[in-house]
């Protein structure tokens, strides 16, 4: 099978064929022409109509998802209440992990999974589905889709969903929020000091701090007045 650059930024608790199907998900919303792309975005609700149906195929207790793997919002002019559409991708490496459910509010949602993994007959109503072969799977650039097939298209499932104008600005809010925290916040700039870079005095004077404790406590309330 294909594996993933050295130093990538895969996180621990994924396994490599599930970031690396999520990694080939976001090249194809790029390629679906989708201009605003986000992976593990927190879109705050979800919906569970396309697996109700099917509810005692899925492990019932854990299909109410939030999180899509990949998320993107493909827009003509940005008229949000015609020419927008989203395509969520959710990355599955195996059927017990299929199984646990997905996120599916979006315009139009594809499982992305290895080849034969998922029986297609399995797979609700509406819902696409794409397969790489791994075995195979030897990519020249990014774009390169050879091992990659749909094999089953997604339904546009806007009216079925009731989707709004305002999902499409909830959309854009919050990718642009996950990244802020990932590319401003979360790569801080700034030297900090820690509790034994000051001497006493100096903690009682600048803060009234006298012990690691109460410094600590400190850390959660410092902000602009």
């Amino acid at each position: 099978m294909a594996y993933l650059i050295e130093n990538n930024n895969k996180p621990k608790n994924v396994t490599e064929i599930h970031y690396l199907l999520q990694q080939i998900g976001k090249y194809f919303l790029r390629n679906k022409g989708c201009k605003i792309i986000g992976t593990e975005v927190n879109m705050g609700f979800s919906d569970c109509s396309h697996i109700n149906p099917m509810k005692d195929y899925f492990k019932v207790s854990s299909y109410h998802k939030t999180i899509p793997d990949c998320i993107g919002l493909k827009c003509n002019n940005y008229n949000w209440n015609k020419d927008c559409k989203s395509i969520v991708i959710e990355a599955k490496s195996s059927l017990s992990d299929y199984k646990n459910g997905f996120f599916a509010y979006a315009d139009y949602t594809y499982i992305i999974a290895p080849l034969n993994i998922i029986p297609l007959d399995k797979i609700p109503k509406g819902i696409g589905l794409i397969e790489v072969d791994l075995d195979n799977y030897k990519p020249i650039t990014p774009f390169d889709f050879t091992d990659v097939k749909i094999t089953k298209r997604p339904k546009n499932r806007h009216e079925d969903l009731n989707i709004s104008s305002n999902y499409y600005l909830d959309l854009v809010y919050n990718v642009a929020n996950r990244y802020t925290n990932i590319d401003i916040f979360n790569k801080n700039e700034i030297l900090l000091y820690d509790f034994d870079d000051f001497t006493k005095e100096e903690l009682k004077d600048k803060y009234n701090i006298t012990n690691k404790r109460e410094f600590k406590k400190k850390l959660k309330t410092l902000k602009i007045k």
